[in-house]
This record gives structure tokens, C-alpha cells and sequence, in this order.
């Protein structure tokens, strides 16, 4: 649990810090991205990730379980039927992305994700229907 905490920790760490850096006059709350993720993996617990949703697109070129997943649902960028949600813009998605390409052994049920936080607010959002496909565990949460 506490492994947890930390995870999130980092993500309110990352919040607080780009809010500093900052000026008032020289953002809004728009330049902030929608959702931000840390994730770990089973293995190698220490190393924590973090992403944030962005419309740049995932390196599709990547061998891992994570591209034929989202690929199952659809072309990058397109919305599903589920929802609005784009696929390969998620947070979820994103460090899931990066963890799998460190680590190529590992497996999606192998993650652990911390709350999806929207930096906008520093609120906790639900996951979405993509990310709660491609990864089972976050059907838990």
C-alpha cells in the first residue's frame, strides 16, 4: 500500500512542482496535461514512472504486448465506441509504453498503476474504458 502512496506522491510531487515553475500570467490552467500516471512493475519495485497524456503518438514500431493491445482496438488516435478517449493518448498507456520497452520480460498484469490525477485540479479521475481493456487490473481500482 504504502508503494502506492509513494506512486502517488510523485505524481502531486510533479503537480506542484510545474505550478512553481510558472508564472500566473503565462499559463492557464489548459497548459497543464488532462491526466497524469506513475507506474511500477512487479519486478523491479523501486523504479517508479511517470507519464502524461499527450497527442503525440506511441512508437507503434515497438515489439511489446502493449502495441498489439491497443492496435485490437483500433488505429492510434481514433476514438473508440466506448468513449471519447483517443487511443495511445492515455497516461496509462503512455508509461505502460515505457516500462514495457525497459523491461521486455514483463507482462501487463506485471504493472501497477497509481490514480490517474488530472493536474488541471490535483483531482483523482476515473480510469477509461480503453485503458480499463488493455489493463485488467485497473478494473480493480
Amino acid at each position: 500500500m504504502r508503494e502506492l502512496c509513494t506512486k502517488r506522491e510523485k505524481v502531486l510531487f510533479w503537480v506542484k512542482e510545474k505550478r512553481k515553475t510558472m508564472k500566473e500570467k503565462d499559463y492557464s490552467k489548459y497548459d497543464y496535461p488532462a491526466c497524469i500516471v506513475a507506474c511500477t512493475c512487479s519486478n523491479h519495485p523501486n523504479k517508479i514512472y511517470t507519464e502524461r497524456s499527450a497527442k503525440t503518438k506511441i512508437d507503434r514500431y515497438q515489439k511489446t504486448i502493449l502495441i498489439e493491445k491497443l492496435l485490437s482496438l483500433g488505429e492510434y488516435g481514433e476514438e473508440t465506441e466506448k468513449e471519447d478517449s483517443r487511443i495511445g493518448y492515455c497516461a496509462e498507456q503512455r508509461v505502460a509504453a515505457t516500462v514495457l520497452k525497459d523491461y521486455s520480460d514483463l507482462s501487463i498484469s506485471d504493472l501497477k498503476f497509481s490514480k490517474a490525477v488530472r493536474p488541471r485540479t490535483a483531482k483523482i479521475i476515473p480510469y477509461c474504458q480503453n485503458c480499463k481493456s488493455i489493463f485488467p487490473q485497473l478494473n480493480h481500482e
